[in-house]
Parts: structure tokens; C-alpha cells; sequence
């Protein structure tokens, strides 16, 4: 399965201020910096941040997840969306 070219490339990770909280069926994600707090309600995309936090690239997490070409560009969407708001940040 191919992933989605529009994902950035290399390693990122959380922020040193945000913290993930599982949740079913996702996660909370809070930026103290930021005071946001960001609910993710797709088990999906809280364990592509997950694999991405531990090192994997977007791409290598998204593909990871064994998903259907268009959860996966979906995933990739949302991750992008967390990279450009500060919570996963370039490694």
C-alpha cells in the first residue's frame, strides 16, 4: 500500500510541553505552552502520533497502520495539521 506523498518527511516527536493521554477510542493531547487541548477521536490517528513519537516518519507510521488509502490520507491530513500547530515537532 502507498503512502501518502503529501506527508513530510523525517523524524518528528512531541512537543517537550505536550502531553498524550490515551483515551478510548483516542487521545487527549495538551499543550501547556499552548494551552490547547486537542481531542483525538480516532484510535487510528492516536496511534499513528504514538508511532510517530517513537520515531517512525509519517509516512512510515501511516503505512504501518495497515490502513485503506483513503483512512490513510486522512491520518496523513491530521498529522500534517500537528505538525503545523506546534505538537509534533521535527526531531
Amino acid at each position: 500500500m502507498s503512502t501518502d506523498p503529501l506527508l513530510p518527511t523525517g523524524t518528528y516527536r512531541l512537543g517537550d510541553d505536550v502531553v498524550l493521554r490515551p483515551e478510548p477510542p483516542g487521545a487527549l493531547v495538551y499543550s501547556h505552552r499552548l494551552r490547547t487541548l486537542t481531542v483525538l477521536r480516532d484510535g487510528d490517528l492516536a496511534a499513528g502520533v504514538q508511532a510517530v513519537d517513537r520515531g517512525l516518519t509519517p509516512a512510515e507510521a501511516c503505512a504501518g497502520l495497515g490502513l485503506d488509502p483513503r483512512k490513510q490520507r486522512a491520518v496523513g491530513r491530521a498529522l500534517r495539521h500537528l505538525i503545523a500547530s506546534g505538537v509534533l515537532v521535527h526531531d
